[in-house]
Parts: structure tokens; C-alpha cells; sequence
């Protein structure tokens, strides 16, 4: 247990923070210094994808391509499990602070693909995307932007800055064809490595905190040293009080039990990864050829992107329920015409179009679930409440994954297009009925009093039942 003079240190270093000016251009470079982490994030997440043709060809063998997929997958989805144990090291944000956890997670994903990058096996390439997934699904640059956006513009900057992370992925094509050429595709890892471990370092040496923690820092160093000396016994511990951990995010779930909705929702609508998983292999099971290959995975990201800017702006103007209806739409027509033009052969540009449209239409609904769960969390539980949510998106991929194997395990040639139409129709239609249902409208709510807001109504909640079991007495 700290003693007293060592948290008052602490809360003069907090207030001291807090008094510290901005430089006038920091929201500028700030904002470059965080657009730079979403690069790196999306490419993280993007590249073993991309590049699953060339993983599979070099590092398994099989009678088929579905049976060499197959084999694969069961290999991915044990790896990806790593995962699971990121939403114990995320909450740690809530404690420490958004900052060093954003330049160690950037710099974690640099080194995981420089692995990838020099691996000469799959037990090599396989650490490499240990470190991958246990870096990726983290996603502290969300919480920062969240916590530093305004109440009204909230959703459209983090759709902006996911737009420009994602127009980044159009590089890895250019980077796949070059490595290709050059006869060594790992190549490819190369770049964005180096520029994740260096980015990793500016944003720890040139990054602050965000206002939102430092307050909530400063109220909670004050609180300690107000109870400190008083009995144990009398002291009231809540989950609402802790500053981040997984078992105190938990309870407050079943305070605000609209979080556990989301989290429903967030394991029935992650099924539809399974489309986002396998886009390459459904490319390649259809043969349509390198070069047309190439074009379609150049143009997704600038339709994505665009998916993006426009679900951003729709959440913050009409909402985000209302926005999730449009996403969710488009994330269907788009991989449903993204499937049928590879099937009939359509020109690339169309199918590249397709594909932006689904991956957009998917990538902006995660976006704006997390927005609706930041905006139900208290900042000294942000973190931890986003990390178990998001473990809800890991379970419904794991669940898509896992039918998928049964499915290529039962039919070596099962056409994967098909399979991910059938899978996703319902899948989206379910999570939008809970969605539109079950969880009330969060836009322009106020990230730094929405923990006291909730914590009030439940009180007055809690006197309305005493005062009506009196009366009834």
C-alpha cells in the first residue's frame, strides 16, 4: 500500500501536469503523431491478411488450397488466442495513463513485424504474429482520440483518423507486388516495421496525456489521501471508484447493464470477420489472375476510407443507432456484389469498389460500437470497459472462424463467397435488432461526467425503489 507523502508526490506531479500549457501548434502535431499509430495499427491488422496467399504457399502444404486454408486457420485462430490475454494488459491505461501504453503498443507492432519480416519458418513468422495479435486489438489511439475530441465531432475524428490509416493499407499492394518481384515476399514487413518502432518513440518523447485522465487522476489521488486515514471498514469500495482492472470493469457492466448489450451485440456482429479473414483466399480460390488481384486490393482502401468519412458525419448528425443502420447495409450489398463480381468475372475496378464498400461498411460499425461504449464508460474505466467489449469482437470471430473450419472440414471445396453470404445476412440483421432494441442513444454525451451521470440516476433509481417498498410497508 502507498503511503501518504508518496500519493501526495503523485498528486502534485498530476497537478503539475495539469497546469502545464499546450503548445498553440500541439493539437496540429498531435494529431500527425496520432494519425501515424492508426497507420501502423491498420497495417498490423491488414498485412498477415493480405499477404495469406504467399504465408500459405511458403510455410504449408496440403492436397488443396482448402485443406492447406484449413490447416491454417486452426494455426491462425490458436495464435490470434493471444488476443484474449490483450484485454488484461489494456486496462492498465486506466491506471498509468493513455500515454506509454500508445508508444509501447506502436512499438510493439513494429518489432512483431520485423519478426514476420525475417521469419524462415512458421514457428518464426508465428511468433511474429503473436506479438501481432496481442499488440493489435489493444487499440489505445481510440481511446485517445475519444477522450480528446469534441462532444459534438467525436465520432467524425475517429472516423477521420481511421480513414487515413486506412487509405494507408493501398501501399501494401505496391509493397506485396515489389516484394514478389524481388523473390522475397516478407519484404513487405519491412517498412512499415521501421516506421512503427520509430513512431513509437516519438509519441512517447512528444505526446501528453489526455485532459480527461488527468482530471480523473487528480479526483481519485484526492480521494485516496481524504480516506486514507480513516477505517478500512468504513472506507466504501466500488467498482466505479477503481481506476481500471478487469474484474471492476465487469462490475460496472452490470451497473450500466446497457454495456452488456453492446457486448452481445459485439459478439453477434463479429462474426461477419469471417468475410473480412478470407477476401484474399476467396480472390484466389476464384483464379482471376496477379495483376488483377493487385488492382482490386490497391482501390479497396480509398472506398473504405470514404465508407468511413460518411458513417463518421451520419453518427454525429442523426446518431450513432441510426448511422449503424447505413453501415450495416452497406457492409451486405458490398461483400454480396463483392462476391458475385469475382464470380462473374466483372472488371477489378468494380470488385475493388465492393470490397471497400464491405470492408468500410464492417470497419465503421466496429468504430462507432466503440464509440457507444466509451460514451456509457467513466474515463477511469474507459479502457478496461473498451478491452472487454472488444473481447466480445474477438469471441464472435472466433465463433465465424470456427464454423468455417467445420464447413472446409466437412467439404475440402467449399466456395467460400457463398459460405460468407450466408453467414453474414443473419448475422447482421440479429446484432442491428439488439442494437436498434436494447441500447439507448448515446451522440454528444459528455466523456468527462458520463461515469457521475450514470452513477446518479442509478442512486436516484435506487431511492425511488426504497420509497416505494416504505409506502408499501
Amino acid at each position: 500500500m502507498r503511503s501518504k507523502e508518496s500519493l501526495k508526490l503523485s498528486l502534485k506531479k498530476w497537478q503539475l501536469r495539469e497546469k502545464t500549457p499546450k503548445h498553440r501548434f500541439y493539437f496540429l502535431y498531435s494529431m500527425f503523431i496520432l494519425a501515424f499509430a492508426y497507420i501502423i495499427d491498420e497495417l498490423a491488422t491488414n498485412f498477415n491478411n493480405i499477404l495469406q496467399n504467399e504465408v500459405i504457399d511458403t510455410f504449408i502444404e496440403g492436397s488443396t488450397e482448402n485443406e492447406k486454408l484449413a490447416f491454417y486457420t486452426i494455426i491462425l485462430t490458436a495464435i490470434s488466442a493471444v488476443s484474449i490475454f490483450s484485454f488484461l494488459y489494456k486496462p492498465l491505461a486506466d491506471k498509468f495513463g493513455r500515454k506509454p501504453f500508445l508508444a509501447i503498443n506502436t512499438v510493439g507492432m513494429g518489432v512483431a513485424m520485423f519478426i514476420c519480416f525475417s521469419a524462415q519458418s512458421l514457428v518464426i513468422y508465428g511468433i511474429g504474429l503473436v506479438f501481432l495479435y496481442f499488440f493489435i486489438p489493444c487499440d489505445i489511439q481510440v481511446v485517445y482520440i475519444l477522450e480528446t475530441a469534441s462532444d459534438k465531432h467525436r465520432s467524425f475524428w475517429l472516423a477521420f483518423f481511421k480513414a487515413i490509416a486506412v487509405v494507408s493499407i493501398a501501399i501494401v499492394s505496391p509493397l506485396r507486388s515489389w516484394a514478389i518481384t524481388l523473390g522475397h515476399w516478407q519484404l513487405a514487413f519491412l517498412i512499415p516495421a521501421i516506421i512503427g518502432v520509430a513512431a513509437g518513440v516519438v509519441m512517447f518523447l512528444f505526446m501528453k496525456e489526455t485532459d480527461p485522465f488527468i482530471e480523473n487522476k487528480i479526483k481519485f489521488l484526492k480521494k485516496e489521501i481524504r480516506n486514507y486515514d480513516k477505517p478500512k471498514e468504513k472506507v466504501k469500495k466500488n467498482a466505479k471508484d477503481a481506476q481500471g482492472g478487469i474484474i471492476s470493469a465487469i462490475k460496472y457492466m452490470f451497473i450500466n447493464k446497457h454495456l452488456l448489450w453492446l457486448f452481445l451485440v459485439g459478439v453477434i456482429f463479429a462474426i461477419c470477420a469471417v468475410g473480412i479473414n478470407n477476401y484474399s483466399q476467396i480472390m484466389s480460390n476464384s483464379n482471376i489472375g496477379e495483376q488483377k488481384m493487385s488492382l482490386i486490393l490497391f482501390l479497396y482502401p480509398f472506398f473504405t476510407a470514404l465508407v468511413e468519412i460518411v458513417a463518421g458525419i451520419l453518427s454525429d448528425k442523426i446518431g450513432r443507432k441510426k448511422a449503424n443502420i447505413f453501415t450495416g447495409f452497406v457492409t451486405l450489398i458490398g461483400f454480396l456484389y463483392f462476391v458475385v463480381g469475382i464470380k462473374s468475372n466483372w472488371y477489378s475496378g468494380v470488385s475493388g469498389i465492393c470490397l471497400g464498400l464491405f470492408m468500410g461498411g464492417y470497419l465503421s460499425s466496429v468504430d462507432i460500437f466503440n464509440v457507444m461504449s466509451a460514451e456509457q464508460s467513466p474515463t477511469n474505466l474507459r479502457s478496461s470497459l473498451l478491452s472487454v467489449i472488444n473481447v466480445s469482437l474477438s469471441a464472435g470471430s472466433f465463433l465465424g472462424t470456427g464454423v468455417l473450419i467445420i464447413m472446409t472440414t466437412v467439404n475440402p471445396y467449399l466456395d467460400l463467397g457463398f459460405f460468407g453470404i450466408v453467414i453474414i445476412i443473419p448475422t447482421l440483421f440479429a446484432g442491428l435488432l439488439i442494437l436498434m432494441s436494447k441500447i439507448p442513444e448515446t451522440k454528444q454525451i459528455s466523456l468527462q461526467d458520463v461515469g457521475e451521470k450514470i452513477d446518479s440516476k442509478k442512486e436516484d433509481d435506487e431511492d425511488e425503489i426504497k420509497e416505494v417498498e416504505h409506502r408499501f410497508k
